[in-house]
């Protein structure tokens, strides 16, 4: 019965490991499905948000600038940021200039500049963008093919 369902949902077809695990009971190395590749990447949009949740507070607090280049290299080096990287590059040298002096601390400009990067980042994963849609893809057919009766909670 269980399998069955599985099967009925696609959900044998994008968790391969799964479906070993239900019919031979042994697995085998499988180099990627379309079930670890979204569950991967909603991990790393889940990443660009704390970690732009994080920039945005320390932005606001003086005390916490001292980190700040580091963070900013992060949320460039987090995957599909490339709206994000224009900006960060842009300004990138200034923030770790200031990160690395005595008092490590940014004037009125700065932090505000760096609380719109945190927030335009919330935004860029929110509005779900079409370079975002194509890792997506896959497992979004998948759903689709289940058609309404089985998408509806009950």
């Amino acid at each position: 019965m269980v399998q069955e369902t599985l099967e009925a949902l696609n959900l044998l077809e994008m968790f391969p490991y799964l479906e070993q695990g239900l019919v031979s009971g042994r697995l085998e190395v499988v180099a990627s499905s379309q079930g670890s590749s979204y569950l991967s990447y909603v991990s790393l949009l889940n990443q660009l948000v704390l970690m732009s949740t994080q920039m945005y507070h320390d932005a606001c607090n003086p005390q916490h600038h001292k980190y700040m280049a580091h963070q900013m290299a992060l949320l460039y080096l987090q995957g599909d940021t490339k709206p994000l990287r224009r900006a960060i590059e842009s300004r990138f040298d200034d923030i770790k200039r200031v990160t690395e002096s005595a008092d490590p601390t940014f004037d009125l400009e700065q932090s505000e500049w760096l609380q719109n990067l945190a927030a335009h980042c919330h935004i860029e994963v929110t509005n779900m963008p079409a370079y975002m849609h194509k890792r997506l893809q896959p497992t979004l057919a998948i759903v689709k093919s289940l058609g309404p009766r089985h998408r509806a909670v009950k």
